[in-house]
């Protein structure tokens, strides 16, 4: 017996060119390959579905640490310019004396 994706070989000869029912529409075999490929259809639906979300949570915390890197980097310009500023008043003070 041939238990390929849960399908019967009812013949007993391996070469199935001669087996009349292996195209009849109302065949018990192409019933369950129907049936077996339902079964794969629906479950890729649900593995799209479950990587779309995972794909939506990924692309919300790559945004949400991109932009508490922004406001670090911002706050550190920030200081930097008062840094700066600060010491071109030192400069000036000291050129003045």
């Amino acid at each position: 017996m041939n238990s390929t994706l849960g399908l019967a070989n009812t013949n007993n000869n391996s070469n199935n060119a001669g087996n009349p029912d292996l195209f009849n529409p109302d065949s018990a075999n192409l019933t369950k390959a129907k049936k077996f490929h339902g079964n794969i259809m629906d479950l890729l639906d649900n593995l799209g579905g479950k990587l779309s979300h995972v794909s939506s949570n990924v692309d919300k915390e790559f945004l949400s640490a991109y932009r508490v890197h922004m406001l670090t980097v911002q706050a550190e310009l920030k200081n930097l310019k008062n840094d700066v500023s600060k010491g071109e008043q030192m400069v000036l003070r000291y050129c003045n004396l």
